[in-house]
């Protein structure tokens, strides 16, 4: 079996597949044969992703909008992908780089910081982990930024 064979017909849900990283993630996968569920605020951008997708992919491609700094947007989420399928491959690219001073940054933002960065990736590991128990395979890729190895100015 080659690489790509291992991904043909499993469901990839990548997040912040709107743009950046998220969104080369979906493209690479598009070739693969495997059925991406992209996540992201934006559905237009959802939507501009989708169709570069299509064009490149095997598989299917679903979107789903999602603010993910709200615990009841992700409880929605994944309860409507639990009824209809079991996410094989979990790929959390979501995040925000908030630069400011701690002096300057809000409660508001920190909490921000911390739903979408932290708490997104736990609910929605927890949220699809059983799925992958009962296939006996699955794998959750959290992917973070090398300031959580070494912070710089403005960046706590």
């Amino acid at each position: 079996m080659s690489r790509l064979e291992l991904f043909d017909g499993k469901n990839i849900l990548v997040t912040g597949a709107s743009r950046g990283l998220g969104r080369e993630v979906a493209l690479r996968y598009a070739d693969t044969g495997a059925n991406l569920v992209l996540v992201g605020r934006d559905e237009a951008k959802l939507r501009k992703v989708k169709q570069e997708v299509n064009i490149r992919g095997h598989g299917t491609i679903e979107i789903q909008v999602c603010n993910l700094e709200k615990t009841e947007d992700i409880s929605r989420m994944l309860v409507d992908l639990n009824k209809r399928m079991t996410v094989d491959i979990l790929i959390n690219c979501a995040g925000i780089f908030p630069i400011s001073t701690i002096g300057d940054t809000s409660e508001e933002a920190y909490q921000r910081c911390m739903n979408i960065n932290v708490n997104a990736p736990f609910l929605l590991t927890k949220g699809l982990v059983d799925g992958m128990i009962r296939n006996k395979w699955g794998r959750i890729v959290n992917v973070a930024s090398s300031s959580a190895y070494a912070g710089g100015p403005k960046t706590s």
